[in-house]
Formats: structure tokens, sequence, C-alpha cells
């Protein structure tokens, strides 16, 4: 195979997939090698978690240039369908191209592709008999179906592969679907069953010696603990969150964990410092393409500012993603700060909105959250009826779930 192949495969794509018959389904050659130059991608942008992928030998055929994090990025972009086809047609590059390549379509909200790879890899892993290999793509099904809203489901599939890990001795993989069951459960309210999967999570972690997981299971523990209101204490496993990354060399863990540190600093109406934790983690979402993380930046900054232009750039990132409770959560901020701002006809039909999101997602803190806005709106539009109705729902709310906003209400 000539170099020049790959220039005639990026010109046939159109067709080829048009008689859905992509050029790799017949061609060894050129499926070792994508296989090959994914994981050298990958390895090129998220460096701290090449650990996570398997090894691939490098095959006999050109490979193109990947060279920098933009060109990595590039050509991640330029090949996406192929890879999906890939995927779909080669059963035995299934799993591996399938699980390389979960961060990319993950942090580019590639939502519909990945969950097509992994349908396919978790069939190709089934029947062969790889349970290692379910294990770990049930837990990345699992955080999609989290990321659309989809928590039931996310816990069906996130508590099957942790059994599947488990049966097979892999600490590793049990220990991601724990650390994301953990985060279902802290959307859903449930957070003393989240800490309780966080920790099982963070023992995991250090026993394999994976900093990388290790970052994660603290960095989600700080923010349970935040929701409980135990500032010092999130504070704390935050902190030694951000402290591990800068180490490791893993921004993306780093920008989460400041969006969340920011959160407390706000919480605790230090709005310079709150501030500063929000632009730095966004900074690091912008260089590293994390545009979820971008959007929990922008969030917290605009809250924090009373910029709506921050918060639309920040709604509008998690509309496009498909992530409906990061848009409940961005809603709910736009409706504060029109409130605060004097524009509370604004405010109640953001956190209306809101309301409505959150029930379809079973987001119980924004729930609560977007009662507690229309409280406050129909406050200042002078129906004190309606806004004691939406205090005692705010207040309900919070008290199930143990969120300390439930004594201000």
């Amino acid at each position: 195979m000539t170099a020049d192949r790959w220039t005639q495969h990026d010109l046939l794509r159109a067709y080829a997939a048009s008689l859905a018959l992509p050029l790799i389904e017949n061609d060894d050659a050129l499926s070792d090698a994508m296989l090959f130059t994914a994981t050298l991608a990958m390895d090129t942008l998220y460096p701290a978690e090449q650990h996570r992928r398997a090894r691939v030998d490098r095959p006999d055929a050109p490979i193109p240039p990947v060279g920098t994090a933009k060109g990595a990025q590039a050509w991640l972009d330029r090949e996406r369908d192929n890879l999906v086809a890939l995927a779909a047609h080669r059963p035995a590059h299934a799993a591996d191209l399938t699980l390389t390549l979960l961060r990319y379509l993950e942090s580019g909200g590639h939502y519909p592709e990945a969950v097509v790879m992994h349908e396919h890899a978790v069939r190709a892993a089934r029947l062969t008999g790889d349970t290692a290999a379910e294990a770990q793509l049930l837990t990345d099904l699992g955080v999609m179906n989290v990321q659309q809203g989809h928590y039931e489901p996310a816990e069906t599939m996130l508590r099957r592969a942790a059994g599947l890990a488990r049966e097979c001795g892999d600490h590793a993989v049990q220990a991601r679907a724990l650390g994301n069951l953990g985060h279902v459960h802290q959307w859903q309210g449930r957070y003393d069953d989240a800490a309780d999967r966080l920790r099982e999570a963070l023992a995991l972690c250090r026993l394999t010696g994976d900093r990388a997981a290790e970052t994660r299971a603290l960095g989600n523990l700080g923010q349970v603990f935040r929701r409980q209101g135990r500032d010092e204490q999130a504070a704390a496993y935050l902190s030694e969150s951000v402290r591990i990354c800068r180490d490791i060399g893993d921004p993306v863990g780093e920008g989460y964990a400041l969006v969340s540190l920011g959160g407390i600093a706000a919480r605790q109406r230090d709005t310079r410092r709150a501030a500063r934790s929000h632009r730095e983690a966004l900074a690091v979402f912008r260089r590293t393409n994390e545009r979820a993380g971008t959007a929990l930046a922008l969030d917290g900054l605009g809250t924090v500012t009373q910029d709506v232009l921050f918060l639309r750039e920040a709604l509008e990132i998690f509309q496009q993603l498909g992530e409906r409770s990061g848009e409940a959560r961005v809603t709910n901020s736009l409706g504060e700060v029109c409130t605060t701002t004097g524009r509370p006809g604004d405010g109640r039909e953001h956190h209306r909105a809101a309301l409505s999101l959150a029930t379809g997602t079973g987001d119980r803190h924004e729930s609560a959250r977007a009662h507690a806005g229309l409280a406050r709106a129909a406050e200042m539009l002078g129906d004190p009826e309606t806004a004691e109705q939406h205090r005692k729902q705010a207040r309900d709310g919070w008290a199930e779930i143990g969120a300390p906003e439930a004594v201000d209400w």
C-alpha cells in the first residue's frame, strides 16, 4: 500500500459510505494502519491515559503524520466516519478501537457515533467471550447515558460492568464502573450512596496504582461533599486531585477539579477566588478541546460575574452535546442572574424550562434549585402564594437529598 492510498481513501469516503461498503471492509492493511494511527493520535492528545489503551503493533504500512495535538485532533475529526465504519465491519478491531477513541468521542460530543461503535464492540466482545472488554465497553456506554441524562439505564449498565470486572479480576475497570456509578448517584441526589461507591473506586485505584483514575475519584468525592455542604472536606479532596493531575500531566482532570473549587469559593462569597478558578479551568478546557468542561467553566464564571454572555455560550454547548443535565444547570443559572438583575419575568421562564429538563432526567438537585428560583421570581412579581408553594417544594426537595440549601428554605 502506497502513501497515496490514504489520499485516495479521504477522496472516496463519500462514495464508499453511500454503498455501505467502506474501503476498510476488505483491506487488512488499511484497517491495521487506521487502528494504529488512532492510538497514536489519542496518545498525543491524552498522554496521561496511555496506560488505559491497548498497545497496538506498528503495521507494515505507511502511517500518516500526526505530530502535534492539533494534528492529532484534525486527523481524528477527518477520519471519524471511517473509524466508526471500521468498528462496524471489523469485529476483531471493534473493542480496541472503540475503547481507544472514547475520550475523543466523549469530549467532542460525538455521542451517536460513540453509541454505534460501542454497540458493535459489545456484540463482538460477547461473541468472543471477552468479559474484560465487555465490562469496559458497558462502563463507557453507562457514561454516555449519564451525560445524556439517562440515569436508570446508566445505573443498570454500570452495575453489570462492575460485576463483570470483579468476576474477571480487572480492578481498574471495576474502579471506573464504581466511580461512574457514584457519579450517577450524585446526579440523582443519592449522596451517601455516591460517596460509598466513590470510596470503593478510590481504594481500587490506589490498589492498582492508576493515578489518573484516582484523580477522578478524588474529584467526584469532593463534588459530592460540596453538594452536602461539607466545604472543608470537599476542598481537601479537590485540591489533592489538582495536585496529582498536575503531577501526571492530566489537564482535563485538573480543570474539572478547579470548577468544583470555584463553586466552593462562590458559595463562600469569595468572588475573586471563584472567578480565578473558573477562568483557569476555562483556559485548560479550551486548550484541550474539552467541550463539556468548557461549558461547566463558563456556567461557573457567568454565575459569579452575572454575565449572561458566558451562560448563553455554556447553554449552546450543552445543547449541542445533548447533555440535558448540563442544560438544566445553566438554564437555572440564567434564571438566577435574570432575577437578581431585576428581570424576574425572564428568570421565571428560565426556571420553568430548567424544571422541565431536570424532571425529565431525574436530577433532583436542579429540580429543587428551579423551584427555589421560581419562588424568588414569584415574590418579586408580587405573587406570594405561588412563591410559598415553590419555596416548600424547594425545601422538601433539598431535604430529601440531604442538601444544605434546605436549611435556608
